[in-house]
């Protein structure tokens, strides 16, 4: 954080600057808090294209707040406890705001707010410049996946990232098969028919929602981010149980649906001792899992930095 820190302040129009990780929206994100040089208003976008030209991307913080002052505890230190959270309005990203013009658009601006936490999205609005980060894009993907039935990559958020080029690119992008039910005599249903479930699984079905198993692994080297979340993906795509949807009827069923859509995936701030990242991994993964909608798993990766 200090090294961030250090990088906005060499900005011409920053006198001080913070910067702090918050958990809003149940993704953990790097928020940071300047104050201008000699009555100068620092720009946002040029702070981030400042930031970006000397820091790698995910050091880039997804929102950058200018205010008048700090606020001072008892003491006369910055009191970082009072920073003030980020609000819901739409972020200052160098564009005017232009309303979504077609359905597609539409759908795109939605995921991008919603994922985000903001009141809305102009069509020309990039993800990244709205403080969208790697993960989220992942958590977009998935949505527009599941909207469209289109095969969505996270790295297309990457390549067309508003939603005016997003849309575009989803209008022709090639849809995920449906699957056929088998011919009648066969023990398997059809995608879209409730499946009975057995009494070992149904028993789960009717536990609490808060019940969540976790396991732990540790990799040791060099980790390929995009290889691990498509295998994730594909763990998930596979087996039936980990996207069915649950229904506590009697008896208790599962919907399997036809497009599973991705797994929920949390990348976590990186720690500096091991009893940190336990310490994360256990709030990020102890939350309650909705499997009545298909969120039967979640995966957070943390990178500990004292090994």
């Amino acid at each position: 954080l200090g090294e961030i820190e250090t990088t906005l302040e060499q900005h011409p129009d920053v006198t001080t600057a913070i910067v702090t990780r918050r958990d809003d929206n149940n993704t953990p994100r790097l928020v940071a808090y300047v104050t201008g040089r000699d009555g100068r208003t620092p720009s946002v976008p040029a702070l981030r294209e400042h930031a970006a030209a000397v820091l790698p991307s995910y050091m880039v913080p997804a929102v950058i707040m200018v205010l008048d002052r700090f606020p001072l505890g008892g003491t006369g230190k910055i009191n970082r406890s009072a920073l003030p959270a980020p609000d819901a309005q739409r972020p200052d990203v160098g564009v005017d705001y232009v309303a979504p013009g077609s359905a597609d658009e539409q759908l795109v601006t939605t995921a991008f707010a919603t994922v985000l936490g903001i009141d809305r999205v102009g069509v020309h609005d990039s993800f990244f410049d709205l403080g969208g980060t790697s993960l989220q894009s992942a958590a977009v993907a998935a949505a527009l996946d599941e909207a469209t039935d289109a095969v969505v990559p996270v790295s297309q958020i990457r390549r067309t990232p508003t939603p005016h080029a997003l849309a575009a690119w989803l209008a022709t992008a090639p849809r995920r098969p449906r699957v056929e039910a088998e011919p009648s005599g066969a023990a398997r249903s059809g995608p879209a028919k409730p499946v009975p479930l057995t009494l070992s699984v149904a028993k789960c079905v009717w536990l609490p929602f808060e019940l969540v198993c976790p396991t732990t692994w540790w990799v040791e080297g060099e980790l390929n981010l995009r290889a691990l979340m498509a295998a994730l993906g594909d763990v998930h795509r596979r087996h039936e149980a980990l996207h069915a949807r649950y229904r506590r009827v009697d008896p208790p069923v599962a919907i399997i649906p036809p497009n599973p859509g991705m797994p929920q995936m949390l990348l976590l701030t990186d720690a500096a001792t091991t009893q940190d990242a336990l310490d994360q991994l256990a709030d990020a993964v102890q939350q309650p899992l909705d499997y009545t909608q298909g969120r039967n798993w979640r995966t957070a990766i943390i990178r500990d930095r004292s090994t």
